[in-house]
């Protein structure tokens, strides 16, 4: 009977809830579309000349990667033939490992 009071009394507070949320009627100062229009145009701009020295930062950080990589790999294989860039140089086709290929 408890739990029935509780359910009840929750829903009243539930229904409560939803009449004022369909009562509300937000009300904003004339102008606030402009306003928000031209600091959005304005942050755009602001946001693009921002990102592209970040964006040069870590493509020239991915380009060196991929030369490390490329340089440890012409080491430790002696080439870099599509063998030694996939890391199957030293496997024989009996091995089976090229099966799971």
């Amino acid at each position: 009977m408890e739990q029935n009071k509780n359910t009840m009394e929750s829903g009243k507070a539930w229904n409560g809830f939803t009449q004022k949320l369909n009562r509300f009627q937000p009300e904003f100062l004339p102008g606030f579309e402009q306003r928000l229009m031209q600091k959005l145009a304005a942050a755009q701009l602001e946001g693009l000349t921002e990102f592209l020295p970040v964006f040069r930062i870590f493509a020239l950080s991915g380009i060196a990667a991929i030369g490390l990589l490329m340089i440890g790999l012409y080491f430790s294989n002696g080439s870099l033939n599509l063998d030694s860039l996939l890391g199957i140089s030293g496997y024989t086709p009996d091995m089976g490992l090229l099966s799971f290929l």
